[in-house]
């Protein structure tokens, strides 16, 4: 009883936090938008959660909580991809949201190969020059 009201706390925390965190990841512009089409993914898991418990719990009683213990550390790594935002002015253009790409931190083995989040090199500058 005790690990399941930690776990339920734990999630409320967390889905406040996601509420936050979101807010600031979306231009002015399209803010609303944004945070609406979050929270409808959302609603969406809520909604299928107890439809995957009891048929796969039915057949397998551990599935259930390997399912949600998988996609729950999916998620947590799919965080670390989001860039930083402490100190860095929200934007409120998406030109803004593109040009801010270059001067946030994030982890370099999870960005996308091509892009130029670092000081280009003396040989990277006479290459560009030609």
């Amino acid at each position: 009883m005790v690990l399941a009201m930690a776990g339920k706390v734990t999630i409320s925390m967390a889905f406040q936090i996601i509420i936050f965190y979101s807010s600031e990841l979306f231009p002015t512009e399209v803010r609303s938008r944004g945070i609406g089409t979050c929270f409808m993914v959302s609603r969406i898991g809520s909604i299928v959660s107890p439809f995957v418990t009891e048929i796969l719990g039915t057949t397998f009683p551990w599935a259930p909580s390997l399912l949600f213990g998988a996609c729950s550390v999916i998620a947590s790594l799919a965080m670390l991809t989001l860039p930083e935002t402490s100190e860095i002015a929200l934007p409120d253009t998406i030109a803004q949201l593109e040009q801010r790409q270059d001067k946030v931190r994030s982890w370099r083995f999870f960005r996308r190969p091509g892009r130029k989040n670092h000081e280009p090199t003396d040989k990277q500058e006479s290459t560009d020059r030609l």
